[in-house]
């Protein structure tokens, strides 16, 4: 679970264009609304009681945010680094674990979804806030 959590984290490297087809941006505030193995649709997804927490993707390349885990307190975890967007692949260089990791981005409705690029990680859902 932590690497699918460093797919939406960031990387150093330079800045690209952060906005999808539909002038969405990863721009602002992101709630975790759950995750899967398999993609899900988006009209389907409800709030989680699994896990929660919240990412902000800030203009200048950098994000922080928490991962919390209602059930589990002691598993919560604050992440923050850097990332770039490209051609809709989201590169997180998430210094809370000094991991990189890919995904495809996507953005559907008031969703982001990040999908990674690495075997066996899962998807990521997250509704905008602000």
């Amino acid at each position: 679970f932590l690497l699918l959590l460093f797919v939406v984290a960031g990387t150093a490297c330079e800045r690209a264009d952060n906005t999808a087809p539909g002038s969405h941006a990863i721009f602002g505030t992101w709630k975790l609304m759950g995750m899967t193995k398999e993609p899900f649709p988006i009209e389907r997804i409800t709030e989680s009681d699994v896990i929660g927490g919240h990412m902000t993707f800030k203009e200048d390349g950098t994000f922080e945010g928490e991962v919390l885990y209602p059930k589990m307190p002691d598993k919560n975890l604050k992440v923050s680094g850097t990332y770039s967007v490209e051609n809709q692949t989201l590169t997180v260089n998430n210094q809370s674990n000094n991991s990189t990791s890919k995904s495809t981005l996507k953005f559907e409705q008031d969703f982001m979804i990040t999908s990674p690029k690495q075997p066996g990680a899962v998807i990521m859902y997250y509704k905008r806030v602000r």
